[in-house]
């Protein structure tokens, strides 16, 4: 694992009655072999950023002025909490660049920002706004989350010498904050060591049909020297190999060559070497922006490709419905796992959930539909140890070259066993897994391993970006003293576990408290990526008070609040029999508050808001749900989004928010409800029939549907049987209440991939849910629809609600 800790790096000290800024300018000015003279020059020592993650000494504040043939590295995490003052934004970007003699290089990406008007570098240190002293967009062309910048400037002396010492930072102004929503230092940064490219037909920008496949290992042995190994399989006639130039998705020219067809390379004869990348080269290999590329006779323009990355990410979804053949068991499971940047070791996590009495657990080598053999054990039950739904099974393995190829081919599963199914209750092929954008964590004591009573809150936003390999994080606080650190620690929810990660420590002399939240960069390994996206990661922010912890958060999907309306909560209590639920989802970057007001036994309602007082306590208007146009009675609940800032969040997590419906008869409200954490439920059933369908069909077909919800992590499992049915052509998850249609949410099944969906074939897999799906999940507005040849409409439907399935564990006769 590594930090990318951006620390202030101070102003240089007075040599010789000067600064060592005009020393080092008049020194390049005079020879480059004066240059040299002051390699080593110190600076006045400074403490720790709250850009980064690592306290550094004065031992490390040290210039080192490049040669003229050097390559020196840099980067700087953006964020708006790094502006003075603060913007509260969810914006976050990142850059990588590289100077060689007076020639700097670089690439700026930005993530959840809109309507970019300018970027800069800028002259001053940590927290010290400063001037414009080089452009790097000026408003021509586009630069927004899906188009990077990118460029090289030249430096004078005086540049080279306040770049090295760290006294510049990069802005990106934005027609919302034009004076810079967010900026990051710029500072020295270490290149990983390791990366690979896997090599697929389906990668090539035109795919390409072939049982080809590869994989491409590199190291970055010193600054620019990088070794290469790269082996194939099920490839003829290989003409040429290269590392070409380009992001993911398309063409580029060639960089370097790997093979020019010298020699043999094929499957039994892999090809290695090394490469020199200049400058310009390693902002590309750092930013995702190479790619190897292996040509054939068959295919001039390229077989087989992949892009130079890090760790690589895949998953499986756990059904019975996967079993060859398939059996009866609902319940269900997930596995995370992560190729290690050096693809020698795969990271795993293998979660359950409504299964029992598990006998083992395996990675087994076949396709899809195909039973295999076991290649890598994961769990025995003889060998002691416990795997069920309060204990996954995770570690680490080796793999060679040659199961990275199947790895990549789609070859390998995972399989559970119980004693009911021995072959096999639960299965899920392994394939490559995209890591969501977001991530969010709510800071409360109550989350606390034991609660804290404080009234201190927070949140820690996580931005996740695989092609660089990045975590990006920002914590804001409020109503919090003497905080002394903070740390992304490991442990599950309901567990205290060790410090991952250090976001922040007191040590460093920079404030953390409500106007000075702290933001930063993480390059998780594989073991990392695997606990992050199995909910295994918190935050926790430690004070003088509780040195343990005073509030803390688990990293995860949106975050469910409800409020329960009633007469009785009025102030004072009004006489009606009226009631209502509301329910609220918090997006995963803490911006959109997305929600849906029932109510039942009301009439009349003139208005609904969200107001800002605590339980017993009348406020004002904050948000209006409902202000009289269309609708709003027990036939028709009223729904929205609500846009969030951090300020507002702070609140809705101190329990300061209530929801409000007023009617003609009670003006100043009939029902209200405080708004807090919703501990939703877990499961979830669907019956289908044809009386469900609008219009009703006529049928004998019918169905089950079984649903198993991951809140914490927005993940939906799903188990559907149908019988009695003949030709069904799809099936989706639409979106509508009982007794309406609606659109398709979530496809399951479509008879044009070849798969069947009759009796002896049932569905398993799992969605992931946005905020605004959980709320449609959590107010009965989804239903399961399976069409048919001879109704293309629907043959049969079922709305999914809460409830729970007859669950009882099978025991196998002798």
């Amino acid at each position: 694992m590594g930090v990318v800790a951006q620390a202030h790096w101070g102003k240089p000290r007075l040599l010789a009655g000067g600064y060592l800024y005009l020393a080092i300018a008049v020194a390049f000015l005079l020879s480059w072999g004066a240059w040299f003279a002051l390699a080593t020059a110190d600076v006045q020592a400074a403490s720790f950023s709250p850009q980064g993650a690592l306290p550094q000494t004065a031992a490390d504040r040290t210039i080192t002025v490049p040669t003229a043939d050097e390559i020196h590295l840099f980067v700087a995490n953006l964020a708006g909490a790094h502006e003075n003052p603060a913007v509260d934004t969810a914006a976050s970007g990142r850059a990588v660049l590289s100077l060689i003699s007076d020639t700097l290089t670089y690439r700026l990406f930005v993530s959840d920002i809109m309507s970019v008007t300018a970027s800069h570098i800028h002259d001053g240190p940590v927290g010290v706004n400063g001037g414009v002293v080089l452009p790097l967009y000026t408003g021509s062309g586009p630069f927004d989350p899906v188009h990077p910048i990118s460029g090289t400037v030249t430096l004078t002396p005086v540049q080279i010498a306040k770049l090295m010492a760290g006294d510049y930072y990069v802005n990106v102004h934005t027609t919302a904050v034009p004076s810079g929503e967010i900026r990051g230092q710029i500072e020295p940064f270490s290149a990983p060591t390791n990366y690979n490219a896997l090599l697929l037909g389906t990668n090539e920008p035109n795919p390409v049909t072939t049982a080809a496949k590869g994989i491409a290992q590199f190291t970055l042995v010193n600054t620019n020297t990088l070794q290469y190994h790269v082996a194939v399989s099920d490839i003829i006639s290989v003409t040429a190999s290269h590392i070409h130039f380009g992001p993911a998705g398309v063409n580029g020219p060639v960089a370097h060559g790997l093979y020019t067809g010298t020699g043999l390379f094929d499957a039994n004869n892999p090809v290695s070497g090394t490469v020199q990348l200049n400058a310009s080269e390693l902002v590309d290999l750092l930013t995702g922006y190479l790619y190897v590329n292996v040509h054939t006779s068959a295919n001039p323009g390229g077989e087989i490709r992949g892009q130079i990355g890090g760790v690589r990410l895949f998953g499986a979804n756990l059904t019975g419905a996967a079993e060859t053949p398939p059996n009866g068991e609902i319940g269900s499971g997930r596995a995370v796992l992560a190729l290690s940047a050096d693809a020698t070791t795969l990271t795993y996590r293998v979660t359950v959930q409504d299964i029992v009495d598990i006998s083992a657990s395996h990675i087994h080598r076949a396709p899809a539909g195909v039973a295999g053999p076991v290649v890598f054990p994961l769990f025995n039950n003889s060998g002691g140890g416990t795997f069920d739904a309060a204990n996954p099974v995770s570690g680490t393995v080796a793999i060679s070259i040659d199961q990275v190829m199947a790895l990549i081919d789609d070859e390998y599963y995972v399989n559970v066993h119980t004693p009911a199914y021995p072959a096999g209750a639960l299965r899920g092929q392994i394939r490559p897994m995209a890591a969501p954008a977001h991530l969010l964590a709510l800071l409360r004591g109550d989350n606390e391993t034991p609660s804290v009573e404080t009234n201190a809150v927070g949140i820690a936003r996580m931005t996740l970006n695989e092609t660089l390999g990045t975590l990006h994080y920002s914590v804001a606080v409020t109503d919090i003293t003497a905080v002394t650190a903070s740390h992304i620690h490991l442990a599950p929810t309901g567990q205290s576990g060790g410090v991952v990660f250090g976001l922040y420590n007191s040590s460093s002399g920079f404030p953390f408290d409500a106007a000075h939240p702290v933001a930063g960069a993480i390059v998780p390994a594989a073991k990392d990526w695997v606990d992050l996206l199995t909910g295994y990661h918190y935050v926790n922010v430690h004070s003088t008070s509780h040195p343990s912890g005073e509030i803390r958060g688990q990293i995860g999907a949106a975050q469910l609040f409800e409020a329960r309306l009633s007469p009785t909560s009025e102030v004072p209590p009004v006489a009606a029999n009226a009631s209502g639920h509301a329910v609220m989802a918090l997006n995963a970057t803490a911006t959109a508050l997305d929600y849906r007001v029932r109510v039942a036994d009301i009439t009349d309602v003139t208005a609904a808001h969200i107001h800002r007082g605590r339980v017993g306590v009348s406020g004002g208007v904050v948000v209006p749900l409902f202000t009289g146009a269309g609708s709003f009675d027990p036939a028709n609940p009223v729904s929205g989004t609500v846009a969030m800032n951090s300020a507002m969040v702070f609140v809705l997590l101190r329990g300061e928010y209530y929801v409000n419906v007023h009617t003609t008869a009670n003006p100043s409200g009939e029902i209200r409800g405080q708004l807090g954490p919703y501990h939703a439920q877990q499961r979830y059933v669907a019956h289908l029939n044809g009386a469900q369908e609008v219009p009703p069909v006529p049928t004998d077909s019918s169905g089950s549907g079984y649903f198993y919800l991951d809140p914490a992590l927005g993940i939906l499992h799903y188990s559907i049987t149908v019988t009695d049915i003949v030709s069904a052509t799809a099936s989706h998850i639409h979106l509508a209440p009982m007794g309406t249609n609606g659109g398709v949410v979530f496809p399951l099944y479509n008879a044009n991939s070849g798969a069947i969906l009759d009796r002896d074939h049932p569905l398993g897999g799992a969605v992931h849910l946005d905020a605004a799906n959980l709320v449609d999940l959590l107010t009965d507005y989804y239903y399961v629809n399976v069409h048919t040849v001879a109704v293309p409409s629907g043959a049969i439907r079922g709305q999914i609600v809460a409830g729970h399935r007859l669950y009882l564990p099978l025991i196998a006769k002798e």
